[in-house]
């Protein structure tokens, strides 16, 4: 088994995988929209071109009505239907202003709940893949993008595309140069918005990296969860220059995408400008050899400049939106291909034994890709502007010959139906890292993890989890209701227990009182319904008070397999004990692992396993491991005994 792949997925299949791909989730997600739009955009379209003609027309009769050729019905009856012409076209132009907005936020509502659907269904191991999180980071934006791209798109045929063809045929009616000087306004305009793509796709891949680190260093400043420490140490400072340093790298590359195009435009300008003057020569000429009537010239030259407008927004604006927006598309799309938590249905047991055979594993980023943020380098001129940067470089995934760093190797165990576990060792030994294979987070790189003697990889993870509770040492703090913060862990069965209020409430004091929750009047006002929130006009808790929830929120939950990851670094070691105990008694008869660097507490697992540098070194009873006197457990006991001195 092999998790530890290089993120291969490129921005194959270009404009057309964008297409393929976006058109049928746009139609599906807003069907009569889009039709709507499309029926509006074409007649629009269409009246525009018959309003050229119906000024020539009007402009034929006045003249002809001036030499005593027409006469004046005729003449009113031309200024009635260009009059009636506008009128529509004013109308439809009011809608095809405001439809597209609809649309969009129609299509971007549904799309957003998929993406999100996409979001839970990840593999969790796509979370520490640099590549991967930066797939994620642009998904939402990217979304819009290509939302904004399918529009402009259809647009670009429903509109301009209708608009320009019927044109032309006017010209050509008129005559074949005129019809054919609008080549000279397409050709160099389309050409200028090839290189803007490739220019903006690649702008794009580089400004990921550093858009990530950037919007981590703001969080730094001003989050809650970090302004404390960050005013403290006075580190304020320090964040604010690392974030404008990462943010002079982003403007750079942005800059110099933005110079390259312009000076691309502006040379191509020219020939387009050409063309344009082309055409009132023709025009001009035209007329003086009486190819085309007083009325028709009038009309036509009315109407160039308009063309010209639309044909310059087509490219420079539609096209060029289209051409900017391609590559944060890309990455959305590299994120609907992610891959998902697949396999095959599995009917989770009561009671699980688990077996763990010969597993290693290393995390992607220890897999040999480059860390653009690890390696920053700056470089500055004598004035203190940033000059230069690593992360103005393609970040490239080299160093494939890198020998990978492991967080486990060789690692087998076998734990019992209803055993308990203790997982001991050092910071960085593994712990952690084996309980993510244990509960199926991740897939080991060799060797299995199987439950009741099925290897787990198989199954769908969602289903695995379903009997299984967790408590993690880096937990979660909602901003809801003390009653919330604990069913959360299991919101079916909350919901289904809505009309046994009662019932509930006292099964939540029950939890409460297991993981050592005070339910006092000054910390709980409102009892179970106090809302955990300063923002939200709740109230805050102590860091020891969050992990007792935290805790309640793992023993709420039903499960044949409950997991405690380091919950209790934040309560003192004689308070810890009693939760422990507490938590050996509701796991009776339940397969149980406790994770933990104290070792105060470990005796009333059935067994302890001892870990160091990624693999299991010891595994026996507290008495058994002691009698190891230089073994790695008794000399960690040793180094805390004074800990649990009476």
């Amino acid at each position: 088994m092999e998790n530890n792949k290089k993120d291969k997925t490129k921005n194959k299949g270009g404009i057309g995988r964008i297409l393929r791909v976006m058109i049928p989730k746009c139609f599906k997600a807003a069907p009569k929209h889009w039709i709507f739009m499309i029926c509006t955009d074409c007649t629009f379209s269409v009246i525009s071109v018959m309003l050229v003609a119906a000024l020539q027309y009007f402009l034929d009769n006045v003249s002809g009505a001036i030499k005593g050729t027409k006469s004046i019905k005729i003449v009113i009856i031309s200024l009635l239907i260009l009059g009636f012409g506008k009128l529509i076209h004013q109308l439809l132009n009011a809608i095809i202003n405001s439809t597209p907005d609809i649309f969009f936020q129609k299509v971007n509502s549904v799309l957003t709940g998929e993406l999100h659907g996409k979001i839970s269904r990840l593999k969790p191991i796509a979370f520490e893949e640099t590549a991967k999180l930066d797939h994620i980071n642009k998904a939402s934006q990217g979304l819009a993008n290509a939302i904004g791209f399918v529009s402009s798109f259809g647009y670009i045929f429903t509109f301009y595309g209708f608009y320009i063809v019927a044109m032309f045929f006017y010209l050509l009616s008129l005559n074949r140069l005129l019809a054919l000087a609008i080549l000279l306004i397409f050709i160099p305009a389309g050409v200028s918005q090839i290189i803007r793509i490739k220019v903006y796709n690649k702008a794009e891949d580089k400004s990921a990296p550093i858009r990530r680190e950037y919007d981590y260093y703001e969080e730094c400043m001003v989050s809650r969860d970090y302004f404390k420490e960050t005013r403290l140490l006075g580190a304020f400072g320090y964040f604010r220059r690392l974030y404008l340093e990462a943010l002079d790298a982003l403007q750079v590359i942005k800059f110099k995408a933005a110079f390259k195009t312009g000076m691309t435009d502006l040379g191509l300008s020219v020939i387009t400008i050409a063309g344009y003057g082309s055409v009132m020569l023709l025009l001009f000429k035209c007329l003086l050899t009486g190819d085309i009537s007083v009325g028709a010239f009038a009309a036509v030259f009315a109407s160039v400049d308009d063309l010209y407008g639309i044909i310059d927004n087509m490219i420079r604006y539609a096209i060029g939106d289209m051409a900017t927006q391609y590559g944060s598309i890309n990455n959305y799309l590299n994120f609907l291909e992610m891959e998902e938590d697949t396999g095959e249905a599995y009917e989770p047991d009561d009671e699980i034994e688990i077996d763990i055979d010969n597993v290693s594993f290393a995390y992607p980023s220890d897999a040999g890709e480059v860390n653009a943020v690890a390696e920053r380098q700056f470089r500055y001129d004598h004035y203190g502007n940033l000059i230069d940067s690593d992360l103005l470089k393609d970040v490239e995934e080299e160093k494939t010959d890198k020998e990978k760093k492991y967080a486990l190797r060789n690692c087998s165990l076998h734990i019992k139906k209803g055993e308990t576990i203790a997982i001991v060792g050092e910071n960085g030994s593994g712990k952690s890292t084996i309980i993510r294979l244990i509960i199926g987070l991740y897939e080991p790189d060799c060797g299995t993890v199987s439950y009741n003697g099925e290897d787990i990889s198989k199954y769908k993870k969602s289903d695995i989890y379903k009997n299984t509770s967790a408590v993690f040492q880096k937990y979660q703090r909602y901003q809801m209701t003390l009653k919330e913060n604990i069913c959360i862990s299991s919101v079916d069965r909350e919901a289904d227990s809505k009309e046994q209020k009662p019932e509930l409430t006292g099964e939540l004091d029950a939890i409460a009182e297991q993981a050592g929750i005070t339910m006092d009047e000054k910390t709980y006002p409102e009892g179970c319904e106090t809302m955990l929130s300063r923002e939200f006009e709740g109230v805050d808790l102590s860091g020891g008070q969050w992990q007792r929830i935290a805790i309640g929120r793992g023993f709420y939950r039903n499960h044949g397999l409950i997991v405690l990851d380091e919950p209790t670094s934040a309560i003192d070691p004689y308070e810890e004990t009693r939760i422990y105990n507490q938590f050996a008694e509701i796991s009776r008869d339940k397969t149980a692992v406790i994770v933990t660097h104290r070792l105060g507490s470990v005796r009333l697992a059935d067994r302890i396993v001892v870990m160091k540098g990624g693999e299991i070194v010891q595994v026996g009873t507290h008495e058994e491991l002691m009698g190891e006197a230089d073994g790695e457990y008794a000399r960690l006991y040793r180094s805390q005994e004074q800990w649990y001195m009476a």
